[in-house]
């Protein structure tokens, strides 16, 4: 016999958005165990890992099922990763909105609860005999490609959702079945003498854009779960920032996809909604069908860096504009951060058409001298960002951008 045994830690580098089909809670509501804690089922992973398996090897590991009764059974064997924090993981809400030209559109909004990053989750995979060695490899790459940020879990993935790390990867085999029969893989004593090990690099077909960012004015990227303020204390404010739980700011992946798609067709001239190389870059999703892309570019989540930013609270009135009085109902109180540091992570593939690799940069660029700018209240000063570096797969390329040689920074691609 030859049975093979995997253990490691999935650790959430970002937020996970995996729903249970439930809204008791929002509109979309956290899978949760019966113990009331998050997870990640079995079939999730699966799915990921052999997602960038060709047929054949998918068929031959993951075994297939068929119309005609031609059914094969997997030859790897995936368990629930289970929550396995000493604390109670951290479920908050995020809202979100289609937005045409800033302008919700009715009925788009809509809100759903996420897993915060650094929850950690303990799972088991098994090989049994008929995995070869070279199978093996294979699958190991597939891990490596996930540790790597390239495979993520759940839903909006290319928004910045769902990036984990694998931690403490164990590796057991068993020729002798009396062994292999006293083994218990949810016993830590039975990985005694276990080989450890980091996955594999792996390689990427995707170009990477790191930009580093400062906030030069106010940002209001609003959270709209209210609040009650506690007895003795001051009233709640009726917005605030978007945070995550420990009360870091936080610019959603999503926010970053419509400031650029926005960005990219104003630049190129064409509609972001029809023009084909845009739906294939951005993805889309027809109204009323079924039918979808997926998109091809993603955007990290943005998370100020401590110590960089002030939080200010600030309570308005709205004013009719012909009797310069006040409006009846419109006092409010808004919890807004200024200034900050953090950073954006964007990825492409590298045989993106160098039209809209150069107006993404272009786009980058609008940003930089203040003519984009992020969340809501733009017209009158927020969301104003300075890029203070950029860098292609790693190589700085911030002189290049701040002289606007960008078709240069993609190494002089033409059409």
């Amino acid at each position: 016999m030859n049975r093979r045994y995997f253990s490691f830690d999935i650790v959430l580098v970002s937020s996970l958005s995996l729903g249970s089909g439930l809204n008791e809670n929002t509109d979309s509501d956290v899978l949760l165990d019966s113990r009331d804690k998050p997870y990640i089922p079995a079939t999730s992973i699966a799915g990921v890992l052999a997602s960038r398996l060709g047929k054949e090897d998918k068929e031959r590991l993951c075994g297939k099922i068929s119309d005609n009764g031609d059914n094969k059974q997997s030859h790897v064997i995936f368990y629930d990763a289970l929550y396995a924090g000493e604390s109670e993981p951290v479920i908050s809400v995020r809202n979100s909105v289609h937005l045409i030209d800033k302008v919700g559109e009715d009925g788009a909004k809509f809100d759903f609860e996420i897993v915060e990053s650094g929850v950690r989750f303990r799972t088991y995979i098994e090989l049994d005999d008929s995995v070869s060695a070279d199978d093996e490899k294979l699958f190991l790459s597939q891990l490596a490609a996930l540790n790597s940020g390239i495979l993520r879990f759940g839903h909006k993935t290319t928004r910045g959702y769902g990036q984990v790390r694998l931690e403490n990867v164990r590796r057991l085999a068993f020729d002798d079945i009396s062994k292999w029969l006293r083994f218990d893989m949810y016993d830590d004593d039975c990985w005694t003498g276990a080989e450890t090990f980091e996955p594999p690099e792996t390689g990427s077909d995707t170009d990477i854009i790191e930009l580093e960012l400062e906030l030069k004015s106010a940002l209001s990227i609003r959270s709209y779960t209210t609040e009650i303020a506690a007895d003795g204390e001051p009233t709640a404010p009726d917005f605030k920032y978007l945070s995550l739980r420990n009360g870091k700011p936080v610019i959603p992946g999503t926010t970053w996809a419509g400031v650029f798609r926005d960005g990219v067709a104003r630049l190129l001239g064409v509609n972001k909604m029809t023009d084909a190389k845009m739906q294939e870059l951005f993805g889309y999703v027809e109204q009323g069908t079924k039918i979808t892309q997926k998109s091809k570019i993603t955007f990290s989540e943005s998370v100020f860096e401590d110590g960089t930013y002030e939080k200010k609270l600030i309570t308005r009135n709205s004013i009719d504009r012909f009797s310069a009085a006040t409006n009846d109902g419109a006092l409010y109180t808004e919890l807004t951060i200024y200034s900050g540091k953090t950073s954006l992570i964007v990825t492409l593939p590298k045989g993106t058409d160098i039209d809209l690799k150069t107006a993404l940069l272009a786009a980058f660029a609008d940003l930089d001298n203040g003519f984009i700018a992020v969340g809501g209240l733009t017209s009158v000063g927020r969301g104003l960002f300075e890029i203070k570096t950029l860098r292609l797969n790693g190589e700085d390329m911030t002189d290049k951008f701040k002289a606007y040689d960008l078709k240069d920074i993609f190494g002089g691609e033409q059409d």
